[in-house]
Formats: structure tokens, C-alpha cells, sequence
């Protein structure tokens, strides 16, 4: 079930993994993949979910991935248009 407070944590995670990405942080950047694997799954995200999957299991060997900069960027540039309708979908009512 999507929740206002999904959207917000995605939010966080999203920008969590920008900055670390931007500052070629490898443990973090798999961190914040990782949460974003299950909170991109649970916000219906399919497409995120398997970027996120990607990068979490290239990160887990400690090593900065440059190849999958293309993932990162979508997911980080996408978000915004992603939220949009992720936000309006909470707050359209079921009839």
C-alpha cells in the first residue's frame, strides 16, 4: 500500500543517494540503493526497483562503479516527475 510517508522516504533516499554518488561514496551508495529496492517495489517503481537492484549488487564489492552512472542518473533525475504522480495517485480518491 502506498502511503504520503512512502513518498517522503523515497524522497530522502533519492536525495541521500545523489550525494553520495556525487561524492563517489561506494558503502553509502549501496546502502541507499539498497533501501530503494524495496521502497521503490512498494511505491509500484518497477523500473527504479531494478536500477536500484543493479547498482545495489555492482556496490557490493566496495568498489565505486562508474559504468552504472546511467542507472544512478535516471533514477535521481527521474524522481521528480515520478513523485508527481506518485502523489497524486495517494491523493486521488478510491471510489
Amino acid at each position: 500500500m502506498l502511503l504520503p510517508g512512502n513518498v517522503a522516504v523515497v524522497d530522502i533516499m533519492i536525495a541521500a543517494l545523489k550525494q553520495s554518488w556525487e561524492q563517489r561514496d561506494a558503502l553509502n551508495i549501496r546502502k541507499n540503493a539498497h533501501s530503494l529496492v524495496w521502497l521503490s517495489a512498494i511505491a509500484g517503481m518497477l523500473q527504479v526497483e531494478s536500477w536500484s537492484r543493479s547498482i545495489d549488487q555492482a556496490f557490493a564489492d566496495g568498489l565505486f562503479h562508474f559504468e552504472l552512472a546511467n542507472f544512478a542518473d535516471n533514477i535521481i533525475s527521474g524522481w521528480p516527475a515520478a513523485k508527481l504522480h506518485l502523489q497524486q495517485l495517494i491523493d486521488t480518491p478510491v471510489v
